[in-house]
């Protein structure tokens, strides 16, 4: 059951429990047992009596509960005319004008960009001596023996044969530099 119909009927219940005790306790005039000498007798004017009945108070009346009410579709407004707004400012609110305060800017340094050139080094060389191998000249320049093959690219002219060196020849040694973009 609904909270708020719980609250209707014991409401309900409330005011007829109060308006039947109220009824209870009061006596009605022709309820009261009589005897025949409180009846006039029909010589003598009757009496007027006035009777106060008191006003019954009304029941509450309450408002029909709705439920799942559907919504009433919303009336579309009516197309207006564009209306230009103009806005005013308020003087109350407007800061007062300030004479304007001139601060310094700060120094700039101008600084001339330098150009990024790639240098390249200048080539290097070895002269072959007797007992030499490319193994040997690499661990010389590279601190290892494994870039043997990479100073007989880069003499791939001159070297035919890894095995034999003849001393007196001029070799190009590539830089380490060059080894790595060889790599990439």
């Amino acid at each position: 059951m609904n909270p708020d119909m719980k609250i209707g009927v014991g409401v309900g219940v409330l005011v007829v429990v109060v308006l039947m005790i109220f009824f209870a306790i009061r006596q009605k005039p022709d309820s009261v047992p009589v005897s025949d000498d409180d009846i006039p007798s029909a010589q003598s004017e009757p009496e007027s009596v006035i009777v106060a009945v008191p006003p019954q108070p009304e029941p509450p009346v309450e408002p029909p509960v709705i439920l799942d009410p559907e919504p009433e579709p919303e009336p579309e407004p009516e197309p207006q005319e564009p209306v230009n707004v103009v806005d005013i400012p308020d003087p109350k609110l407007e800061p007062e004008p300030q004479e304007p305060v001139l601060v310094p800017s700060p120094e700039v340094k101008k600084v001339k960009p330098t150009p990024v050139v790639k240098e390249t080094p200048e080539q290097r060389y070895y002269t072959v001596k007797e007992g030499d191998s490319l193994s040997k000249i690499s661990a010389q320049y590279y601190g290892s023996g494994k870039y043997w093959k990479e100073i007989q690219k880069a003499n791939h002219r001159l070297i035919k044969d890894p095995n034999v060196l003849q001393a007196g020849w001029k070799l190009r040694i590539p830089y380490a530099s060059e080894l790595a973009d060889q790599h990439r």
